[in-house]
């Protein structure tokens, strides 16, 4: 009796498997996505900042 669902499950274990790769797929782009949105983000404040600290010393000097 379990030989029948083993012998009928390697199409849905296929499409399962291809499934949850695609799944990882789009979950790791969307991972580097909002990596890259946060280095957007926070590229121009550190930027800002960077440049605050640095403006008071050349004014000093």
């Amino acid at each position: 009796m379990s030989r029948v669902p083993q012998s009928g499950s390697p199409p849905q274990s296929e499409y399962l498997s291809k499934v949850t790769e695609e799944r990882c797929v789009v979950s790791s782009v969307g991972i580097l996505y909002s990596h890259f949105l946060l280095l957007l983000l926070v590229s121009p404040i550190l930027y800002l900042l960077s440049f605050s600290s640095v403006s008071p010393t050349e004014q000093n000097n």
